[in-house]
């Protein structure tokens, strides 16, 4: 197991992102890259205090009349939580967002890519670069021999 704190990035490259592709779990992240979600989300009382303003998409109804988009419906971050909390159905919503625009994005914000990783970990090492276009040649889903 990869401890954020223990090694560099070019550390984690080497053990880590090439070679025989060991997998990784980076402990410490928030607390060493300072990242805002470590007080935000620290509990739902203190998410709720930052969020529970925000709407969110929990499902999504068909048009009555068949034709064009389908409605959005939301709840506020404050009003699912009382649902999650107090409902007993079969088929329960659940956040299903996918626009993290305007008051949303301040979701995205508490987080980053860990620094370990480097701005984009493909770019840190050829050979990671190299396994990538590998693993497209040689026919795996999103490959070019098809």
């Amino acid at each position: 197991m990869c401890r954020a704190r223990s090694f560099s990035s070019e550390e984690f490259l080497h053990r880590c992102a090439t070679g025989p592709g060991r997998p990784a779990v980076l402990h410490g992240v928030p607390e060493q890259d300072h990242w805002p979600a470590l007080g935000k989300w620290q509990n739902q009382a203190s998410f709720l205090q930052h969020y529970g303003h925000l709407h969110v998409q929990v499902t999504e109804m068909a048009a009555l009349h068949g034709l064009g988009k389908p409605m959005r419906v939301e709840l506020s971050l404050e009003e699912y939580a009382v649902y999650a909390r107090d409902n007993q159905v079969d088929w329960p919503f659940y956040v299903w967002e996918r626009n993290f625009t305007g008051d949303r994005h301040g979701l995205l914000e508490d987080f980053a890519t860990p620094k370990v990783m480097g701005e984009d970990l493909y770019d840190l090492s050829p050979e990671v670069q190299n396994d990538r276009i590998r693993g497209r040649c040689r026919g795996e889903r999103d490959g070019c021999s098809r």
